[in-house]
Formats: C-alpha cells, structure tokens, sequence
C-alpha cells in the first residue's frame, strides 16, 4: 500500500553546525519551517505516493521541477514539481538514432543523464489542438527519474506487474472453459 511506504510525504531534520562546531538551531528551525511551508503548498505528499503508484504501475515516473512565480510568493522557493508518466518522456534522438535504447534521454560519456526529452502533451491526447508530437529538452537538474534498476546498464524502469501478464490470459482461458461447461 503506498500510505505504508509513503506516508504523509517526506519531512526535513536539520542538523546543520556552525563553523565553531555548535548547532544553530534557530536557523535548523527556521530552514524546517520553510520547506514543510513549500511542501505542503506543492502537495509534496501527494506527489510522493502519486510518483510511487506509477513507478510501480509502469516501471517509472519522472518528477520535474518547473519555476513557479506563484509558489515563490506564497514560500520564498521558486520551484513546484510536476509529476509525469514514462510515455511523456519519449522524444527522437538528436541524430535519428538512440545508441542508448532510452527514449532519446541524451547521456554525458559516463553515462550520467544530461537532457530528457519531455513531452508537451500526453502522446494519446486526441484533441484537435494536440502538440503530443513537441518535445522540450529539459536538463537533468531539474528532473527526477525514479525507477528500480534490477540490471547492470538498465536506463528505463519495468513494470513491476509485466512478468503476471501472461498469467491473464491463462486465467481469461481458463475462465471462458469453465462459462463452456456450465
């Protein structure tokens, strides 16, 4: 269950020292204050469990954070987080080809991620006005990409539900026989 593994979202402990070796816990306070203010106002909470429900629902989940002028000025912190599914991330490699099987997220020679290529609409999204087919760059800095590596040079995530599939279409068999007898 998410709530077991997410809870009420994640909480700051500051436990920061001078330079003469004692804690300033005025400011330790100060800094606490200030992030749990900015979390609840980006409903940090909610985009834990909504980012862990996808990763495990489709192997991945990228977080992004995006300047927002109105989160500045209700916290002092520019930045709110847009959580977003792993077929948002999927744009064509520079150069027509992708030498790393990773969706045209671009890697530095160590293989540290530099840009993803980051949708501007859902590619399902059928609206007459859809830009599904706009890709933004965006740098890594910015950008969360949670999954569970099971493999050595793994780059994308996989459903956790992927290896059970085949065992739906034995139990849909399995009942269609079973509605046959009766």
């Amino acid at each position: 269950n998410t709530n077991f593994v997410c809870g009420t979202g994640p909480k700051l402990k500051m436990t920061l020292e001078t330079t003469e070796g004692t804690a300033d816990r005025a400011r330790n306070r100060e800094i606490e204050l200030a992030f749990t203010r900015w979390s609840k106002c980006v409903d940090l909470g909610g985009t834990t469990r909504l980012s862990y429900e996808t990763a495990v629902g489709q192997g991945e989940n990228f977080i992004v954070a995006t300047r927002n002028p109105l989160i500045l000025g209700k916290t002092g912190i520019p930045y709110d987080l847009t959580t977003l599914e792993g077929s948002m991330v999927d744009g064509l490699p520079v150069d027509g080809f992708d030498r790393h099987g990773a969706g045209g997220i671009e890697y530095d020679q160590y293989m540290n991620p530099v840009r993803y290529p980051i949708r501007d609409a859902h590619p399902q999204d059928t609206t007459m006005f859809s830009t599904a087919n706009s890709v933004r760059r965006i740098p890594a800095d910015f950008v969360f990409h949670m999954y569970k590596k099971e493999r050595p040079g793994q780059l994308r995530g996989i459903s956790q539900v992927l290896p059970a599939l085949p065992l739906f279409a034995l139990h849909r068999r399995m009942q269609l026989a079973t509605v046959g007898v009766i």
